[in-house]
């Protein structure tokens, strides 16, 4: 309606890779270029470059560059270490905590999207009240051996008609695994969970979602998923 050329540009080989696996991906990337809106991938901004006050073209890594007349930025976050890092405490991705939320001095705790917890870090505030609750728990010795285990995450979503549902972990992570997919390329529908000891460890649901409030209840429980997997 505005009548403006889109492309979008994602630093990662992929659209979503936190969310998708690259069959997933590929397909969305299809889906939002059959709207016009282009895509570009490994695509590392370097330099916006601007001519008498207005944006005229980005540059990129790879020494290529892209003609725009705007710029819209859409960044995610990173943690924010440099106290803990002057402080002496350990970092890794971010300020590294142990199951009581503790960092390397036994003296201090963290939480939130600052702290690396079993490797992982979380961008949503979901997990920061798991984590608050774990150290509520302890530094009041309300229960000391409270335990921060980690946090199942799902995210769903419908933007410009289309509509995504993921959770847990979208790839396998080995043989052990069962892997059940379900696919219609020329629709833009992908299906696919990850079943792990009889339970759901992640899926994808694009194109069609209507199964993601079941799918999300039984991953968030740890349910039995049904013999019959359709």
């Amino acid at each position: 309606t505005h009548e403006v050329e889109v492309t979008v540009l994602e630093a990662a080989p992929q659209l979503m890779m936190a969310q998708l696996d690259q069959e997933s991906g590929d397909m969305l990337r299809t889906t939002i270029g059959g709207m016009g809106i282009k895509v570009l991938s490994n695509a590392i901004t370097t330099r916006i470059v601007r001519a008498n006050g207005r944006v005229t073209h980005l540059e990129f890594k790879d020494g290529s560059s892209l003609e725009t007349d705007m710029v819209v930025v859409s960044a995610g976050i990173r943690p924010i270490t440099e106290i803990a890092t002057a402080s002496g405490l350990t970092v890794n991705k971010a300020i590294v905590c142990d199951d009581q939320m503790r960092t390397s001095d036994p003296a201090i705790f963290a939480l939130g999207e600052c702290v690396e917890h079993r490797g992982k870090t979380y961008g949503l505030v979901d997990p920061i009240w798991d984590m608050a609750q774990v150290l509520a728990d302890v530094i009041t010795d309300t229960n000391p051996d409270a335990a921060y285990l980690g946090s199942k995450l799902g995210t769903k979503l419908k933007v410009m008609g289309v509509e995504l549902a993921s959770m847990g972990e979208t790839r396998s992570a080995g043989p052990a695994d069962e892997v059940v997919v379900y696919r219609e390329p020329k629709r833009g529908i992908y299906k696919k969970i990850v079943v792990r000891n009889d339970q759901i460890a992640g899926a994808i649901l694009l194109g069609e979602i209507e199964a993601a409030g079941t799918l999300m209840q039984m991953f968030m429980a740890g349910s039995q998923v049904p013999a019959r997997r359709a």
